[in-house]
């Protein structure tokens, strides 16, 4: 009898840590903790991921509005003139390329993305997006574009 109670506690406690969840804590002011190593280690490098990027104007004409698109924020620039390249800017989220807008000779031009399904984050670094323009070329509007990590 003695050895059926004992196993009856050990398999209430059993259930009663598995029914425990294991990733939150409550504290005393009623808010959750976490305690997840996972959820620690994301949260260590997405702080720790410091992307610098900057535009290079690589043709031989004058790009303005140029609106670039990454997933967290949108970066404006008023003017960059060929052969010209901006300073660098600090985006927390960015891929081997982003969605283009820029205005050339009055006209608007676009590359688009539409997702970044089995692309990799860039790593910490400073980059440049090298923008181009061929009038002759149909595809993409005439824009060309090119990661470039930098040193």
């Amino acid at each position: 009898m003695l050895n059926k109670n004992i196993r009856l506690c050990l398999l209430s406690l059993m259930l009663f840590l598995l029914s425990c969840d294991g990733d939150a804590a409550k504290s005393t002011d009623g808010t959750t903790q976490s305690n997840s190593i996972s959820e620690a280690k994301q949260v260590e490098g997405e702080e720790s991921v410091n992307v610098m990027i900057r535009i290079a104007n690589r043709s031989t004409v004058k790009m303005n509005n140029i609106v670039i698109q990454f997933p967290n924020k949108t970066e404006r620039y008023s003017r960059i003139a060929p052969g010209e390249v901006t300073e660098y800017r600090q985006v927390t989220e960015a891929y081997r390329y982003a969605p283009v807008e820029v205005s050339i000779n009055g006209e608007v031009r676009r590359m688009i993305a539409t997702d970044y399904v089995g692309e990799e984050q860039l790593s910490s670094g400073n980059y440049t997006y090298a923008l181009t323009f061929d009038p002759n070329q149909s595809s993409l509007n005439g824009l060309g574009f090119q990661l470039e990590r930098d040193k």
